[in-house]
């Protein structure tokens, strides 16, 4: 997680290589770091950033339920 420009917010950010993309790590880990953000800080707003080309990512911010800013 990472401070962001709005206060009250953290971002979200993964990278997987290539080897362990598409097995689950990056929706496990998220999923685990998303859950203690918000029992540790309840008022927090998570959001995350990606490629409009990265669809892979895209579908595991929605399945995370994050808000998603496409770059």
């Amino acid at each position: 997680f990472q401070n962001s420009e709005l206060p009250d917010t953290a971002e979200l950010g993964f990278l997987i290589i290539p080897a362990y993309q598409r097995k689950g790590y990056a929706f496990e880990a998220c999923k685990i770091a998303i859950s203690y953000m918000k029992e540790t800080f309840p008022e927090i707003h998570i959001k995350a950033k990606c490629r409009k080309e990265n669809a892979a990512a895209i579908a595991l911010c929605q399945k995370l339920c994050v808000e998603l800013e496409m770059i």
